[in-house]
Order: structure tokens, then C-alpha cells, then sequence
């Protein structure tokens, strides 16, 4: 398991022995971090706008390079030879694995806070305040769907089958949603947090969902069972 926290220190794990394998102290300020398998780098973004590349498993520094504007999320596609990055001034690039950029998609209407391709990685989506963007990576051009959510959407995970896509509220919203991609179709409305939403992913066999939130809790949610909404008040 790959990990950092916000002063910056990125740790590898081996989740069978229960054991550190590997510790890195870079700077403070980490927001973010991703694996490119196929490079076999670490790469970590941060507050300052930098991004800062590791050799995996030793974490020896690689690269760097300055955005100019801070780093707000990092995706690696499942080949592991393309990184997308999200920056507050609302930019969202397309790097390779020498982290040079290949590609600057359409800029959407608010800063991207989560990235992730889709199964095939010919779309990369994101999450925005009450937005879903997604991006056709052939052409770059952005298409927007509204959410149900009434904050921003900080996280968000594709279904295996790329044709589902669940999303996670924070700020006056810890919903998920799991939604068409191609339409945003509300296909389940599962039990919110009680405080903010953190994050929000799908098990590689496409059955269990798994939130965690600032209330402490990690659920788990069985997309196999019965869908049966029911009425609380004036609201589903």
C-alpha cells in the first residue's frame, strides 16, 4: 500500500506482514499522490504547485516540476503511462511519464478536486462543486453533468464496467450517488454520512462500494442487494 500524509512523508507498506517497506520525507504541503505502473514512479502533488517524481520501491527523486499553481489531484491511467493534473487555477493537464505535458484538456467552469479514468482510459471525470466533469481524451473537449449533490463533490470512482460512476459530497453534503456516466441517471441513493465525505471507491469486482467520511466511520455498501428507497419526511 502507497500512503502520504500532508507534511509530506509517502510510506510503502506490505499489507501481508503488516510491516513498512519503504519511507520517504519529501516537503510539506502533499495533496496528493499516484503510482504510474508502467514508469514505475511515485508521484506526489503539492500546495506550492509542484509535482515531484519517485523511483519505486526506493523513493531516489526522479523529477520535478512547477505548475505555478497549486496541486489539487493526480490520476495515473491503467496503462501507467499518462498522469493527469488538476491545479487551482482550475487546469487540468495531461502528463507522460517524463512528466512533460502531451495534452491541456477544455478548462471547466471550477477547479477539478478529484480525478479518475475510466476502465478503458478514454475519459478522465471529476468531481466539482455539485458538478461531474468528464473529458474525452481523444479530443480534449469537456461535457458536464448535474448532481443531486448540494456541496462539492470531492471524490469519485468509476464502476468496472465504466457504464456506472459513484460520487461523494462534502460541504453540507456527504451523499453518494451512483450514477450513469453517460447521462448522470440516479441508479441508487445510498446512506450518507453524517459529516463531510472523504473519499469513496468501488471494489475491482464492481459488487461493494466503501466511504469513509470526518465522522470516523468507513461503510460498506452491497450493490448486489435489492434497491428499496424509502421516504424520510419530504425527501427520498
Amino acid at each position: 500500500m502507497l500512503s502520504a500524509d500532508e507534511a509530506g512523508v509517502i510510506v510503502i507498506s506490505d499489507l501481508t506482514e503488516g510491516r513498512v517497506l519503504g519511507k520517504h520525507e519529501t516537503i510539506p504541503g502533499l495533496t496528493s499522490l499516484a503510482y504510474m505502473t508502467q514508469a514505475n514512479l511515485v508521484v506526489a502533488g503539492y500546495e506550492n504547485g509542484r509535482v515531484m517524481a519517485f523511483a519505486y520501491p526506493g523513493l531516489e527523486p526522479v523529477k520535478q516540476l512547477d505548475l505555478g499553481s497549486g496541486v489539487v489531484a493526480l490520476a495515473s491511467d491503467h496503462a501507467g503511462d499518462r498522469l493527469a493534473v488538476s491545479t487551482d487555477d482550475q487546469a487540468v493537464r495531461l502528463l507522460d511519464r517524463t512528466l512533460s505535458e502531451i495534452q491541456r484538456l477544455d478548462l471547466p467552469s471550477a477547479t477539478a478536486l478529484e480525478l479518475s479514468f475510466s476502465p478503458d482510459d478514454r475519459e478522465l471525470a471529476s468531481g466539482a462543486w455539485y458538478k461531474l466533469f468528464y473529458w474525452d481524451l481523444a479530443t480534449g473537449r469537456l461535457r458536464v453533468q448535474q448532481t443531486e449533490h448540494w456541496g462539492a463533490v470531492t471524490s469519485i470512482d468509476y464502476h468496472p464496467d465504466g457504464q456506472r460512476l459513484i460520487s461523494l459530497g462534502r460541504h453540507t453534503d456527504a451523499n453518494l450517488r451512483l450514477v450513469t456516466a453517460d447521462a448522470g441517471k440516479v441508479l441508487r441513493r445510498l446512506q450518507g454520512h453524517r459529516l463531510c465525505g472523504a473519499a469513496v471507491r468501488i471494489s475491482p469486482d464492481g459488487r461493494y462500494v466503501a466511504s469513509g467520511s470526518d465522522d470516523e466511520s468507513i461503510r460498506f455498501y452491497d450493490l448486489r442487494k435489492p434497491y428499496r428507497p424509502q421516504r424520510v419526511g419530504n425527501n427520498w
